[in-house]
C-alpha cells in the first residue's frame, strides 16, 4: 500500500498549498462601520455600510456635475443649431451675420463653462485649478 510520501507531488508544494489554504481561512473580512437608518413607522430598520453610502454620494455628485455640463452645453449651442437649421431649410429667411456669429461664440463659451462647473462641484479640482491660475505650482 502506498504511503503519503510516495505521491508524485513534492512535499514542498503540498506544504505551500496547505499554508495558502490556511491563510485564506484565517484572513478576517474587512471591517465596515454600520450607519443606522432611522426607523420609519411601518418599516423595518435597515443598515447601510459606510462604503456603500460614500459610493452612492460620489455617484450622485458625478451625475450632478455631468448633468450640469450637459445642460450648459445644450444652453450654449441650441441657439446656434436652431439658426443654422433655419438657414438650411428656409432659403428666403435671412439671419444677420452678427447674430449668427454671436450664437457661434455663445457655443464656443460652452468650453469655458466646463472648468467653472468643475470648480463649483469638486473641491480637489477647485484647489488645483486655483493653484495653477495663481502660479502657486510654479513657485513650489
Amino acid at each position: 500500500m502506498p504511503s503519503d510520501t510516495d505521491s508524485d507531488v513534492p512535499a514542498s508544494t503540498v506544504a505551500e498549498v496547505e499554508s495558502l489554504m490556511s491563510f485564506q481561512t484565517t484572513v478576517p473580512p474587512p471591517r465596515q462601520r454600520l450607519l443606522a437608518v432611522p426607523n420609519c413607522p411601518g418599516r423595518r430598520t435597515t443598515s447601510i455600510t459606510t462604503t456603500s453610502h460614500t459610493v452612492v454620494r460620489t455617484e450622485r455628485k458625478a451625475v450632478r456635475v455631468v448633468g450640469m455640463m450637459f445642460a450648459a452645453f445644450v444652453a450654449c449651442w441650441t441657439s446656434f443649431f436652431v439658426v443654422n437649421f433655419v438657414m438650411g431649410v428656409c432659403h428666403s429667411c435671412h439671419v444677420d451675420e452678427r447674430v449668427f456669429k454671436s450664437f457661434l461664440w455663445l457655443g464656443y463659451t460652452s468650453s469655458c463653462v466646463n472648468p467653472v462647473i468643475y470648480t463649483t462641484f469638486n473641491r480637489a479640482f477647485k484647489r488645483t485649478f486655483v493653484r495653477i491660475l495663481t502660479c502657486h505650482a510654479c513657485r513650489s
